[in-house]
């Protein structure tokens, strides 16, 4: 019996020939014409007003976070249970993460925690849409309306993904968007910046270029390109931009092998005879996924290992998810005087990923629900 890996890249059927195109086109660097084409095709998939691709999502929070208008040692608030990014998005712009906790079911930021979190000194509020599932962005706007606060949108997980049907990364002042090889669509490495903005946009182009108006040079707007800001060096290049672009293209087909699969998984792993073994994260009415990952809950940290070794033992692969940033080194360090985080501690420990990429079947999923069951029949 085959083993099922827990991720695989999605390679677009045209990759190889569309990074041939670019190689003999001999425009390497960013900003060419796949540049050019990705960004307008991001543009159309989710409505976003102003898009400039990026080398990493990463580099995009960062180039959010330089956004923030603020002084050295303000605050930004984000989710403890998140990659490390973006945390470290808020430190490189000299601001300090203050974490907050998570709503156990979804594992999104709880608007309840952001509030209590809340001083004079914060400035923004970063959320993560986390397994591409959307946050309660209508109480996070709110909140943000109301202290002044500027709503960044960590959407590594959820290009696709919508809230009350507005593409998630277009809801928030900026957001970010990940392209990396363990994502829906993908490049390799890759992602982009989102801003409805022209103000906010036209001081990222300028920061994303070095520091440099090198575009508006290049559109003619000024007679040589000088260093004019801070800044850095986020353009993606045109070889990523060529299988960015294919893969935008073959987006629709990979999202409906992705929900089939999640959908037959949560059919399976529902049935009562499973809990309190195995229990499932929900899906809000106001949102509809991007079918990121699938994940479940086990009773105990315990409970967890135990499963990961008995479906590895039977060619399964599986992970856990996030270390909680609050309670590691470099959170413990930089972030803002520690706070009680109960739930964030709780369900961390308890959270386990499943295969989920094209190159699974249905009926692998049927497989890893049997084997599941199996497990909690011998527990």
């Amino acid at each position: 019996m085959k083993n099922i890996r827990f991720s695989e890249p999605y390679i677009p059927t045209k990759a190889a020939e569309l990074l041939g195109a670019c190689l003999q086109s001999g425009l390497l660097s960013g900003d060419g014409p796949f540049c050019t084409t990705s960004e307008h095709q991001i543009k159309q998939m989710v409505g976003a007003e102003h898009v400039l691709l990026t080398t990493s999502c990463t580099h995009a929070l960062e180039l959010a976070c330089a956004m923030v208008d603020g002084s050295l040692g303000d605050e930004i608030l984000v989710p403890s249970f998140t990659f490390t990014s973006s945390a470290t998005a808020i430190i490189q712009a000299g601001f300090v993460p203050v974490f907050v906790d998570v709503d156990p079911s979804t594992m999104n930021i709880d608007p309840a925690d952001v509030m209590k979190a809340i001083t004079t000194r914060t400035r923004a509020i970063m959320v993560v849409h986390y397994a591409g599932v959307a946050c309660d962005m209508a109480a996070l706007r709110a909140i943000c309306d109301e202290h002044g606060l500027l709503l960044i949108e960590d959407a590594a997980h959820a290009f696709g993904g919508r809230w009350n049907d507005v593409a998630l990364g277009t809801l928030g002042n900026m957001a970010a968007y990940s392209f990396h090889a363990t994502k829906n669509i993908t490049c390799g490495e890759g992602g982009a910046f989102l801003t409805s903005s022209a103000a906010i946009a036209e001081r990222a182009e300028i920061f994303r270029e070095k520091g440099t108006n090198r575009k508006q040079f290049f559109r003619g707007q000024v007679d040589k390109y000088r260093w004019v800001s801070k800044g850095s060096s986020y353009v993606l290049a045109e070889p990523l931009a060529a299988m960015l672009s294919g893969s935008l293209t073959e987006f629709e087909m990979v999202q409906s092998i992705r929900r089939t699969l999640i959908e037959r998984y949560r059919q399976r792993l529902s049935d009562s005879h499973l809990l309190p073994h195995i229990t499932l994260p929900s899906i809000p009415s106001y949102a509809r996924p991007a079918w990121h990952l699938q994940h479940i809950f086990l009773a105990s940290e315990k409970h967890r290992s135990s499963l990961i070794r008995f479906l590895g033992e039977r060619g399964v692969g599986t992970a856990f998810h996030y270390v909680p940033l609050h309670t590691s080194p470099m959170g413990l360090k930089c972030g803002a005087p520690h706070r009680a985080l109960p739930v964030t501690e709780d369900v961390a420990d308890r959270l386990l990923r499943l295969p989920l990429h094209t190159n699974v079947t249905v009926e692998d999923v049927d497989r890893i629900a049997d084997l599941i069951t199996q497990w909690v029949r011998e527990q």
